[in-house]
């Protein structure tokens, strides 16, 4: 059974140790606090037969029930303690290591697998769902088994110490089980139904937030609203159907726990008037009705929760079933050719290129053009193993990097992309990361290079200014001169750029230009052009339409072909 356990949620040794610990100190817990109930229930029954018995010159050995008493709480309180510093603790700080192992998961991925998945959802398993595990390992399953246990135990205690009544007591339980498990299935599609809801909800926020520019500019702010306050309603509605049929199950599942309590008074009640029982067997059972169902109760709500933990788990494990290339690249050479063999891939399976075939010769300059759609981008992310090929093959220095570890793959690419993307932190930093051994001479020299110093120097802080979210405080091409400074420290053999300057004004564009000769000097370059006039001293020329390429070569043999290219060298002029 254990077993089960450890493969579902994919417990390690330590976790399984752990939570095996936890289960031992809550049944014996819950076993402890049956103590003082038979102490209680034994000096009741003394005290009655005194009475009944008018034999007042017994002494009861008070002092002895006292320390007897005193030892049953400390055992409970000890049992607690242990139960929670040990155990608990342990469990939740060992279950930290599952969010690190998720988020490592996630950081080997293709880019392919985030372009199909919402960012939000993985970003809420990350810390939600990882959350929800930690505490049904930490306490419910711990917690559950445990309460199993103890019931067992107690209730083959009680079968010895008087059958009758101990059927009377533990009748119910089966029943009220019946009542949770047979819900299983209806709780568990709630559960679904809510978290889609809520993953909809917190997209729709999210969205609106992204766009809050556009949403004031085009005063869309009231049809927003509107359209947030259905989701969120949409949302709270399913809230409410879940925690009503969580709640109604559980009630109906105290209700007949109830039933047990009113058994046991009336069949005591039977057997003591027909002396089949004493007094202190009577009392002792009474008590015991009002503390057996209470864990029995926490144990249903503990059932729900682990109901609810199952679609966590489930979308977690959704995540782990992604395939992540794990066989190292490494250059055995200093050929840095990249050739494309046959190249077909699709989003959404619809081919973005088809049979594409080409060769990037080591250290030469080649340039993609087309019109908007036509294949370009897609070309770069299969040529640094972004995405991955649908069929054919890719090629790096005549290895296939279809099925290597990207990781290592990419440490041979710098990759300067058109819009860029920065961390919230220091220009030192951003730079840094193409190079995170580098000095702060060495990226001062590539922020140079890359013609970043001119504004950096007015900024308050120089290197140390925090630049605010994704770079805000900085202009387009300011940002894009740190993302060339980035590249250039990094130092790659191969670059790959993508319409680095088609956004940026005159002035922003020469500067960009000047950083780019920096980083493609005496490298394999790649290089999608929106402006045709620089690419000319290219060494090739790949023209895409349509996900094909229709012409290639240089920029003069191209002209005077006088085809496709020629038209968008015209246009562009």
């Amino acid at each position: 059974m254990f077993n089960k356990i450890k493969e579902k949620y994919h417990l390690s040794d330590a976790e399984a140790i752990l939570i095996k610990k936890g289960i031992l100190f809550n049944t014996l817990s819950n076993i402890s606090k049956m103590l003082p109930v038979g102490i209680c229930a034994y000096v009741l029954s003394q005290m009655y037969s005194i009475i009944t018995n008018k034999n007042y010159s017994v002494e009861l050995p008070i002092l002895m029930y006292l320390g007897v008493s005193a030892t049953a709480i400390l055992l409970m309180i000890l049992l607690s303690y242990i139960e929670y510093t040990k155990t608990f603790i342990d469990i939740y700080q060992e279950s930290a290591n599952r969010r690190i192992s998720i988020s490592e998961f996630l950081r080997k991925l293709p880019l392919s697998f985030f372009a199909k998945r919402d960012i939000s959802d993985l970003t809420t398993v990350v810390m939600t769902d990882t959350s929800g595990i930690e505490h049904a390992l930490a306490h419910v399953i711990p917690q559950c088994y445990g309460t199993v246990l103890s019931t067992v135990v107690i209730f083959l205690s009680m079968l010895i110490f008087n059958f009758k009544m101990a059927m009377s007591l533990f009748w119910v339980i089966p029943i009220a089980f019946a009542v949770v498990l047979l819900s299983r299935k209806l709780q568990k599609s709630y559960s679904e139904k809510f978290k889609s809801e809520k993953l909809a909800s917190s997209d729709q926020i999210q969205t609106i937030l992204e766009m809050i520019k556009e949403i004031k500019s085009f005063s869309l702010e009231e049809k927003q609203k509107k359209s947030i306050k259905v989701q969120l309603d949409a949302f709270e509605k399913k809230q409410r159907e879940s925690e009503l049929f969580s709640a109604t199950i559980l009630a109906s599942a105290q209700m007949v726990l109830k039933l047990g309590i009113a058994t046991v008074i009336l069949v005591g009640a039977y057997l003591l008037l027909h002396g089949e029982i004493d007094l202190f067997t009577y009392i002792i059972f009474l008590f015991s009705a009002g503390l057996i169902y209470d864990p029995i109760h926490a144990l249903m709500n503990s059932l729900t929760e682990i109901f609810s933990t199952d679609v966590l788990v489930k979308r977690m494990d959704d995540i782990k079933k992604e395939h992540i290339n794990v066989e190292p690249f490494s250059a055995k050479t200093d050929d840095m050719s990249i050739k494309f063999d046959n190249v077909t891939f699709g989003y959404d399976d619809e081919d973005v290129l088809k049979n594409v075939t080409f060769t990037v010769k080591s250290g030469s300059k080649t340039a993609l053009v087309g019109s908007s759609g036509s294949g370009k981008s897609t070309v770069l992310k299969l040529a640094a193993g972004f995405y991955k090929a649908s069929s054919g093959n890719i090629f790096l220095g005549g290895t296939d990097i279809s099925n290597v570890d990207d990781e290592s793959l990419l440490k041979y690419y710098s990759v300067v992309f058109q819009d860029v993307l920065l961390f919230d932190g220091t220009i030192m930093d951003n730079i840094r990361l193409g190079n995170k051994n580098a000095t702060d001479d060495e990226v001062i020299k590539a922020a140079k290079l890359a013609n970043c110093d001119s504004f950096v120097s007015n900024l308050p802080n120089g290197y140390m200014t925090t630049i605010g979210e994704n770079g805000k405080l900085l202009s387009g091409g300011e940002k894009q001169r740190i993302s060339i400074a980035r590249a250039i420290i990094k130092d790659a053999p191969i670059v790959l750029l993508d319409e680095v300057t088609s956004a940026l004004d005159i002035q922003n564009e020469n500067l960009i230009q000047k950083a780019v000769s920096h980083i493609t000097r005496n490298k394999t370059v790649i290089v999608i052009a929106h402006k045709l006039n620089t690419i000319k001293d290219c060494d090739n020329i790949l023209v895409f339409d349509k996900g094909k390429i229709v012409e290639q070569g240089t920029h003069e043999e191209l002209l005077k072909q006088n085809g496709y290219y020629k038209k968008l060298y015209d246009m562009s002029a």
